[in-house]
């Protein structure tokens, strides 16, 4: 055992005692009194004194000036200008006046503050205790921080809001449970930063307890004690530190507890956008779109190592469906508020250009589903008083409505995450108004049952074994006959509205509020699977073969985050037909012998391997034909008119 420290009392807090003021208290339990104060200073010089005689560094109690005063004095006269070399602090420091912060930082007096204790209600409850004279210092930790005085991190449990301590940290740069919160005006502008809560509750309180060399930072030679978590602390909103999700806990060198295992792996990624992000759609492991207000379109080729904002000159449409066809073919759907009109754009290059191939005024187009790369159906919402329900045979390049259009209701409408389909026939769409239509002719006729249970569908959607769910926006229903009949279910989680909903195979993926939700049992019970720092809005996987799923989540503020389950066989260079790693025309007379069938002429692209895409496959439209070849003699010759690089969709397989 080591003793590392001697702790002392200046002044009460507890157990019904008050720290010590200069001026009387206004409120509260010690209203109309200065407090308590447990030693003369006579008494506190003695103390302080022998206890640093002694060697032993002194963990000091002082919430009231008055003490924190008494202390300081002690200090002064033991150390005598050395200098804290046992490095001695204060703890607590509510109040504060403009000399004794001159004072400490003069003697180099730890401050040890609790984050926590600035929570609005903690912070109403002050302004009505502490009087008018003194406000204007308490916890001024800015201004403690600005004179140079280290800060420490803590709790101080069992008198804390939370144990925490990304929730602690975030309490310190916020002040706030809340975004819209409102705290006293004395309270406003003495907050710290994210980075300095981070440092106070690492560097500083290793270096205060003389465990620098062994502890707080990541350094070769220290303790393996660290935490990883899903996004970077210092990149998101100070407000939204606290939500930030621990995937890995590491102490002394020991995995102790681990969300990367077994359950996929999640990664926040760069989006280069703060506009809300509505919508996303993964092609393939590789390529991916998402879109958002204020024109975003954003596009990957690379797993979203890189996403690049492809949609200039479309401000002003706010876009929140997104449905990508192949590699370079994708559709997006918006509005736009002046005039009040809808739109869906279709681009056929990857996002280079975009053309406005349906417009509709007072409209306001919810979802678009291609079932094959040419026919496809967009459900919106109501015109005239009824449905808007559109077809296309050419790939989204026109749009026709249906002939008998279902009626809607007075004040009817749908949610883009609340329109499913299965194939070209089957599908189905949700409205506020609880009522849950279905088809099983391609959209051409409607028909629809009232959810009683499931007030408001905001999202919904079905498997291929035409097992759905339904999600209000806190209430939750399924059906098992194709959305004939529905029964309520049990919602996952808390403190948010249901966002989305995904069928993947046998599993229903649910967003709520900040949180991601996964079933196996079609919707029966549900298992926390991820935690983020922003409201998402939707979310989109794909299968690559039988070992590989990945995807993305979007959300608030530009919040991109890409999940990855299982591994591919392997990766392998789009394009590269002979496997050998160079893209020459060596691979285009491989191609050509697939295409034609070549007998013994080799080498050929390798075969189709539990469903992963072949090498050959570069301009990405999922089978290999003579227009790879044309793409790959483009691309090696440098023809105008490119780029003519490989595009995958897709993870290869190996020869």
């Amino acid at each position: 055992m080591r003793v590392i420290g001697v702790k002392i009392f200046a002044d009460g807090g507890t157990c019904n005692t008050c720290g010590c003021l200069t001026i009387p208290y206004v409120g509260g339990r010690c209203r109309e009194t200065c407090g308590h104060l447990f030693r003369s200073q006579a008494e506190m010089d003695s103390i302080v004194d022998t206890i640093l005689a002694a060697g032993y560094p002194i963990a000091m109690h002082a919430i009231g000036d008055s003490a924190i005063g008494v202390g300081l004095h002690a200090f002064q006269q033991a150390l005598g200008g050395g200098g804290n070399s046992l490095r001695s602090r204060l703890e607590h420091l509510n109040v504060m006046r403009q000399d004794l912060a001159d004072q400490m930082a003069q003697l180099g007096i730890g401050a040890s503050i609790q984050f926590s204790w600035t929570n609005p209600l903690w912070l109403a409850q002050y302004d009505s205790v502490y009087p008018p004279e003194l406000k204007d210092w308490l916890f001024a930790w800015r201004r403690l921080a600005d004179r140079g005085i280290p800060v420490l991190g803590s709790n101080d449990i069992p008198y804390a809001v939370t144990t925490h301590p990304l929730k602690s940290i975030s309490y310190l740069a916020t002040r706030r449970e809340r975004p819209t919160d409102t705290i006293p005006d004395w309270a406003v502008g003495d907050e710290l930063t994210v980075l300095e809560g981070l440092k106070a509750m690492t560097l500083t309180n290793a270096w205060f307890a003389f465990e620098e060399e062994v502890k707080g930072s990541l350094t070769p030679g220290k303790l393996a004690d660290l935490i990883v978590v899903l996004e970077n602390p210092l990149a998101v909103d100070p407000f939204d530190v606290r939500y930030l999700n621990v995937v890995l806990t590491i102490m002394d060198g020991v995995v102790r507890h681990n969300r990367l295992q077994g359950v996929g792996g999640w990664q926040a990624q760069v989006s280069g956008v703060s506009s809300t992000l509505l919508g996303v759609a993964a092609q393939s492991d590789q390529i991916g779109w998402a879109v958002g207000d204020n024109g975003v379109i954003l596009h990957t080729v690379n797993r979203g190592a890189e996403w690049q904002n492809v949609g200039a000159g479309l401000e002003e449409i706010h876009f929140h469906d997104i449905e990508s066809i192949s590699a370079d073919i994708c559709l997006a759907a918006g509005y736009k508020s002046s005039p009040p009109t809808t739109y869906i754009y279709r681009t056929t290059d990857a996002g280079g250009s975009w053309s406005n191939v349906f417009e509709q005024a007072n409209g306001f187009v919810n979802n678009i589903t291609m079932s094959t790369p040419a026919r496809g159906t967009a459900v919106g919402d109501p015109v005239g008083g009824f449905w808007v329900v559109l077809k296309t045979t050419d790939g989204g390049n026109t749009w026709n409505s249906i002939s008998t259009p279902p009626v809607a209701q007075e004040g009817e409408y749908s949610y883009y995450s609340s329109v499913s389909w299965i194939d070209s026939l089957h599908g189905w769409f949700g409205t506020n108004q609880s009522r849950a239509f279905s088809s099983s002719d391609g959209g051409n006729n409607w028909s629809f049952v009232n959810l009683s249970s499931v007030q408001n569908i905001v999202a919904l959607d079905f498997n291929q074994n035409s097992v759905g769910l339904a999600g209000g926006i806190f209430s939750l229903a399924r059906s098992t006959n194709g959305g004939q009949i529905w029964q309520s279910l049990t919602t996952p989680g808390s403190g948010g509205h249901i966002r989305a909903l995904l069928a993947e195979g046998n599993r229903f993926w649910l967003l709520r509020g900040r949180s991601t939700f996964v079933s196996t049992d079609t919707g029966v019970t549900w298992e926390l699977r991820e935690s983020l720092s922003s409201v998402l809005q939707d979310i989109s996987l794909v299968q690559q073969g039988n070992n590989s799923l990945s995807g993305w989540v979007v959300g608030d503020s530009g919040r991109i985050v890409r999940y990855q389950e299982g591994v591919a066989l392997c990766e392998a260079i789009p394009g590269d037909a002979n496997a050998s790693t160079n893209l020459t025309l060596a691979d285009v007379i491989s191609i050509v012998n697939y295409v034609f069938n070549k007998p013994v002429c080799l080498p050929l692209p390798t075969c189709w391997l539990s469903g992963l895409l072949c090498r050959g496959d570069w301009n990405g439209s999922g089978t290999v034909t003579l227009a790879d070849a044309i793409r790959g003699v483009n691309y090696i010759f440098n023809k105008p008119g490119g780029p003519w690089n490989a595009l995958s969709i897709g993870v290869c397989c190996l020869p």
